[in-house]
């Protein structure tokens, strides 16, 4: 049996069946469990060389068993994940009880798929004790690696977790592929392996055939095992009992007469498969007087077998002490942690452990043992020899826009600067809502346009410091509520204007109501408040984390409905600014419609490709702050650049102005040959009519004799009046007739009637 000291399968599967034995042959010593009866073992082959593709085998096994044993009442055996899931699920279908001692494998805990399936070995909290650990070590960042990876792909795996700056990586996969593929990028890349870096293993690890040779010291090195140092595997485990303490001690000297095993662990989870099964037979009978030994024997107690029949059966085993299932089947254990030594033994050290409810953790200390074997009372000894856990990775920040950054004090100026305009042009639309080029621009219209222009001024600022959901949803709601509101108005103005221009007919005031620009964007407003935005976070990127605002819902309705809406509002404003080139140019908007319709276009190409750049946030949201800001402004400027130049210039002309009236048509004898009662009622008249009309100012070279502008105010009836054909005897008269009688005031020049039309509309009444 010499060669029974090597590890290998057949070594480590004869020591599992003889944990296995022992177990059977004490309960048969045991005149109080199952009296009376004695449990025979059969034994059945089911190694194959592959044995990670022995599925086949096993099932194969299973139904051998059950077609041609039908006194077998419970099976042990299969010692690989790989295949016991097959072989699991056949013996559940056949209801034969069916229990493990060495596989960790997550799938087996479902017990809608294996419910005869128990399992020795601890696997249910295996993600709360490694939590605990991280946390007690103040680690937030954790790397995972499945077998899908191997050293095949080592390369590939240093490129991706040097990346980000991975510190503490956990390998989930056989032992084999956690040996070769640790190795690799140990010895042969020398990536990912040191002082920095912490691995921990979730099976152990395997060097009897290394990959490729399939020996280690020639394709690593003769020192290839100091590379394990560090090392860290976690075990479900309970500390002993003084129960256990004897258990073990007895059990050991049971051993210890034929040889000292390999792998004694696992021949102590082996003792305690059999002995829970032959213990949760004993507990079935014992529970219920109307069942006998022959009944079960001859299979018919099979439908009481599934795994709750064995959850806690008050069996005192070597892993516990009761050995009691957890509601997945497996034993149910505290977490003990070890660090392997990188001796050439590849000896490991039990450091720390978590309680049974995996809700803690800390570090053993000498009064503790497990399986005979004192914990040591220090810390946790990582590579290179430091007691001092790493830091998880380099201290990576939000790649967002500082307030106090350069770009942040440009956006806060622009986005002020903006709201300071839009404000000034409001309040000079209301303050000269009767000025000839304010009213030529519509009241109403660039008093919604200035307002319009707030929210995507105020949405800038929100693109400073870090992203957030509720950010990125109010930005998003701002700017397109903004847009679909100045849309509106340049649009539906100079349609409007357009209308008025090209008609032949008289236009009731009824249709040239401006309401009705209110409810083009009433509804982009409710379609964009079905939006779902989150805040997607990429990868590390030169030590910063990307944030970038996404629309996540599954149907994307929304994002296609607000798509549609504003490709029909572009549609419409290249018609408009078509439709519009002949307005007059009193009126007319053709330099703004080009300009956006040039503009609009390129900067919705420009966000679009921002928008997927994932290399800098900060960048990303600067840029597009300044493409709004300039959206934005271009209407809100060419309106408020012209009135202030013309509202200034006004008052310069009115403070030089030299009114000269004609004596048989001056104001002082229209006065005079007036009473003061009806001068009163025709002077507000005349007020009234200013404050109520359109006024179309018309070039002084392209007037001709006669009526030049009129405006039709009601039942009032307002015009200007060239008089006589020399430029010496040319005469400018403003006429305002209506039902209290008529105005008359005549001016040398045209510029002078329109500032004196100007002068009294500001007067009081």
């Amino acid at each position: 049996m010499s060669d029974m000291k090597l590890w290998g399968l057949k070594s480590w599967w004869y020591w599992n069946q003889k944990g296995a034995e022992l177990a059977i042959e004490n309960v048969n010593a045991n005149s109080e469990i199952l009296p009376n009866t004695t449990i025979m073992i059969k034994k059945f082959n089911g190694y194959c060389e592959d044995y990670t593709h022995c599925g086949g085998l096993a099932m194969a096994t299973a139904m051998e068993i059950h077609e041609n044993h039908p006194d077998v009442v419970a099976v042990f055996g299969d010692f690989f994940g790989t295949t016991t899931k097959y072989s699991a699920a056949v013996y559940s279908y056949l209801q034969l009880p069916f229990c493990g001692s060495s596989m960790i494998v997550p799938n087996l805990l479902n017990k809608s798929w294996y419910p005869y399936f128990t399992q020795t070995i601890t696997a249910t909290g295996y993600g709360e004790s490694l939590f605990q650990l991280l946390k007690f070590w103040n680690v937030g960042r954790i790397a995972v690696l499945s077998s899908k990876r191997n050293h095949e792909d080592a390369v590939y795996i240093a490129d991706t977790l040097e990346r980000v700056d991975a510190r503490y990586i956990l390998y989930c996969g056989s032992t084999a592929d956690m040996g070769t593929t640790y190795l690799t990028l140990a010895a042969t890349l020398k990536r990912l392996v040191g002082p920095n870096y912490v691995w921990i293993t979730q099976n152990g690890l395997d060097t009897s055939a290394c990959k490729p040779s399939g020996n280690c010291t020639q394709d690593y090195g003769e020192n290839y095992r100091q590379l394990f140092q560090g090392i860290i595997q976690p075990n479900g485990q309970n500390l002993n009992s003084p129960k256990m303490t004897q258990l073990q001690k007895d059990f050991t000297s049971e051993v210890n007469q034929f040889q000292e095993p390999w792998g004694w662990f696992n021949m102590l989870t082996s003792y305690d498969c059999t002995g829970m099964l032959a213990h949760g037979l004993h507990k079935l009978l014992h529970d219920n007087p109307d069942f006998s030994e022959d009944m079960l024997a001859n299979g018919k107690l099979q439908s009481h077998l599934n795994y709750t029949a064995f959850t806690n059966t008050g069996f005192s085993g070597l892993t516990g002490d009761p050995l009691v299932l957890n509601p997945g089947g497996d034993a149910a254990a505290a977490f003990i942690f070890a660090y392997y030594l990188g001796d050439e033994e590849e000896n490991y050290v039990f450091f720390g452990l978590t309680d049974i409810d995996h809700n803690s953790f800390q570090y053993a200390d000498t009064s503790m043992d497990i399986f005979l074997t004192p914990l040591v009372d220090n810390k946790m000894v990582f590579f290179g020899g430091s007691n001092i856990p790493p830091i998880d990775g380099a201290v990576y920040s939000i790649d967002a826009i500082n307030y106090l950054s350069q770009k942040g004090v440009i956006l806060m100026f622009l986005a002020g600067l903006g709201l300071l305009a839009s404000l000034l042009l409001f309040a000079l639309v209301r303050a000269h809502c009767h000025n000839p080029m304010v009213k030529a621009g519509s009241v109403t219209f660039l008093s919604i346009l200035s307002i319009a222009a707030l929210p995507s001024y105020a949405s800038i600022v929100l693109f400073l410091n870090e992203e957030s959901v509720s950010k990125c949803k109010t930005r998003i709601w701002l700017q397109l509520l903004s847009y679909s509101m100045m849309m509106g108005c340049v649009i539906v103005k100079n349609l409007r204007v357009w209308i008025i221009y090209t008609s032949k007919t008289r236009i009731s005031k009824k249709k040239l109501k401006e309401n009705i620009a209110l409810l083009l964007w009433v509804g982009l407003v409710i379609v964009e408040l079905a939006s779902h935005i989150e805040v997607k976070r990429s990868l590390p990127f030169n030590r910063l984390i990307q944030s970038q605002c996404v629309n996540v819902s599954s149907r994307k309705i929304s994002e296609h409905a607000l798509s549609s809406y504003n490709l029909a509002l572009l549609i419409i404003l290249f018609y408009t600014t078509y439709v519009t080139r002949n307005v007059g140019f009193e009126h007319s908007e053709q330099t703004l419609l080009m300009v956006l319709s040039l503009y609009i276009p390129v900067s919705i190409t420009i966000v679009t490709i921002i928008s997927k750049d994932e290399t800098s946030s900060s960048q990303r949201n600067f840029a597009m702050g300044i493409v709004i800001w300039t959206t934005v402004s271009i209407p809100v400027l060419f309106n408020l650049i012209p009135i202030i130049i013309q509202t200034r210039s006004q008052k310069l002309r009115l403070r030089n102005l030299n009114l000269s009236i004609s004596p048989s048509r001056s104001a002082k004898s229209l006065v005079e040959s007036k009473s003061k009662s009806r001068t009163c009622k025709l002077a507000g008249t005349f007020h009234s009519l200013l404050k109520i009309a359109l006024f179309i100012p018309v070039d002084e070279n392209g007037i001709e004799p006669g009526i030049t502008a009129v405006v039709i105010c009601g039942e009032e009836h307002c015009e200007i009046q060239k008089l006589g054909d020399s430029p010496n005897q040319t005469i400018f008269r403003i006429k305002i007739k209506s039902s209290g009688g008529c105005i008359l005031a005549d001016f040398h020049t045209l510029d002078q009637a329109e500032l004196a039309l100007s002068a009294l509309q500001h007067s009081p009444k």
